[in-house]
């Protein structure tokens, strides 16, 4: 049998040492990737604003088909229209409504759901017993859809996953079909009878001329997360970085309003990935010379340890200037634009548990996964 002895878990700091300003290398090339890798934030910030770097590049490099077929991917005049409708849905005073209106609600409900589990149990699972219920609750109210038609889409994008990523019997651009297919249906229904947040914000003359597919399309990210990556997206991020810092939790009970800039370290602080670009014309970023046609690699979490603008960069502090600049996001057009609701997701979690209690802590399994503590 397993077994489920538990181990304090440190979140403070990380297993690596950042470069210290001497042997930092903002932009460089690397043979074994084959293009420019870039950790600086200032360069990132003038690839991403840019018009001399393209996304083709994404052709080539990624094959996780439940991400490919997402609006990111969209021919540009409806990838447009995407990200116009998104950045209307989550600006930030929209994103102050649905802190009311579905955020806090959802929050609330989980926080005391998973300190009653506690109190039976001595512990709760991090992410199947409060990450999920809150974040699964807040994604199918936005998008309108009962729990059982969400469950049905997030249980096709977990198939779509695992034919992806492992040799499979079915070819994935069937199930990639399929899993599109019925999302669309599902989420469509939603939308004809006007049922959800988002629905109701995205009734512009745009939206309204796009088929069901193309609507949602603009909803797959979101059940993407569910499917695949809950246990790392931002809510879960937060609350294992503050689980071991009790100064923090203190501080964050004493002032709210902190907790969207502690939201924003945890995104700062967590490695998620590459943005890859390529020249499209000739031009200089950090003092070097790159031509058309190369790859430029911008690492996300080197990005977020830039000593430059970051000092102590290991140490979690949620008064941190600059953290604004941070790549995590993106940057100029192609910014995130639901980064204010997912601060906001995160922060009103964290804040529905810390009221709660008067500390948490994360515990780590033998079997890997995380349980939470509270001291209520």
């Amino acid at each position: 049998m397993m077994s489920h002895r538990s181990k304090p878990r440190d979140q403070s700091r990380q297993t690596f040492t950042s470069p210290g300003l001497s042997d930092f290398e903002p932009i460089g090339y690397s043979a074994a990737t084959g293009g420019w890798v870039v950790r600086g934030v200032a360069e990132g910030h003038q690839i991403l604003n840019s018009e001399n770097f393209g996304l083709d590049v994404y052709d080539e490099i990624e094959a996780d088909h439940a991400k490919v077929h997402t609006f990111m991917m969209a021919a540009p005049p409806l990838h447009l229209t995407y990200r116009r409708a998104l950045a209307t849905a989550f600006h930030r005073a929209v994103v102050a409504r649905m802190e009311t209106t579905i955020l806090d609600p959802a929050a609330g409900a989980t926080a005391e759901a998973v300190i009653r589990r506690i109190k039976e149990e001595g512990s709760a699972a991090l992410v199947t017993e409060c990450i999920w219920p809150y974040q699964s609750s807040v994604i199918y109210h936005l998008s309108g859809i009962a729990r059982d038609a969400g469950d049905e889409i997030v249980a096709g994008f977990r198939l779509l996953h695992a034919v992806s990523a492992a040799q499979s019997d079915h070819d994935p651009r069937d199930v990639t079909a399929y899993v599109h297919g019925r999302t669309a249906e599902l989420l469509g229904d939603a939308r004809s009878r006007g049922a959800g947040l988002l629905p109701d914000i995205l009734a512009t003359p745009e939206i309204a001329a796009l088929d069901d597919e193309e609507y949602a399309m603009m909803f797959l990210g979101f059940f993407r997360t569910l499917a695949v990556r809950i246990g790392h997206d931002l809510p879960a991020t937060l609350l294992r970085r503050i689980a071991s810092l009790a100064s923090v939790q203190h501080e964050l009970r004493r002032s709210p309003a902190l907790s969207y800039s502690a939201a924003n370290e945890a995104v700062r602080m967590q490695d998620w990935g590459v943005i890859p670009r390529r020249v499209t014309a000739e031009c200089r970023v950090g003092g070097k010379r790159l031509r058309l046609g190369d790859n430029v690699f911008i690492l996300l979490g080197d990005a977020g340890k830039d000593p430059r603008l970051f000092t102590e960069p290991d140490t979690f502090r949620p008064d941190r200037p600059y953290l604004d600049r941070q790549l995590a996001f993106g940057a100029g057009e192609h910014r995130c634009p639901g980064a204010h609701f997912a601060r906001a997701m995160a922060a009103r979690l964290a804040l529905a548990i810390l009221s709660r209690t008067r500390q948490i802590t994360l515990t780590a399994r033998d079997d890997g996964t995380d349980r939470l503590v509270v001291d209520a």
